[in-house]
């Protein structure tokens, strides 16, 4: 008899702590780790120095837990940011002054964000804000670009 109620208790311990209460902080981020690569079309440019309208573009994303560290390998560029839910991360960096041309620099915005990404395809918005001073005054202007990447295998 000793041995029923012992087994019964176990049971029912072993099964409440198997809680079907869900939604606690054990989350397990998605990966996003890997080289994704796709092409990126200009959507709106403000920006009289930026002549790029569109081409092919590869992205080295390394992943820990829910940091992101995105590297540019044609540019030299390294983002960073953090997961955004289940299915996609935002990255960013802002550049103090960024040379332009003609010995104008900029505060340099740049977000990168990729959305509705599953295992291997995502669409990617690259959102770049300048504001810039020269001895003509203040300025500012916008570039957005947009794209779908594919990771590499």
């Amino acid at each position: 008899m000793n041995r029923k109620i012992i087994l019964a208790v176990f049971i029912s311990s072993v099964i409440s702590s198997c809680g079907g209460g869900g939604g606690g902080d054990d989350f397990t981020p998605k990966s996003f780790a890997g080289v994704w690569a796709g092409d990126m079309y200009t959507t709106s440019n403000t920006c009289s120095f930026i002549t790029w309208s569109a081409g092919r573009v590869i992205h080295n994303v390394n992943q820990n837990g829910n940091r992101i560290v995105l590297d540019i390998p044609s540019g030299a560029t390294t983002y960073e940011g953090t997961l955004d839910g289940a299915d996609g991360f935002t990255v960013g960096q802002e550049v103090v002054n960024q040379p332009v041309g003609n010995g104008v620099s900029c505060r340099l915005t740049v977000a990168m964000r990729y959305t509705a990404a599953d295992k291997d395809a995502a669409l990617v918005d690259n959102v770049q804000r300048y504001e810039c001073s020269s001895g003509s005054g203040k300025s500012s202007c916008g570039f957005k670009a947009y794209g779908e990447l594919y990771r590499q295998k």
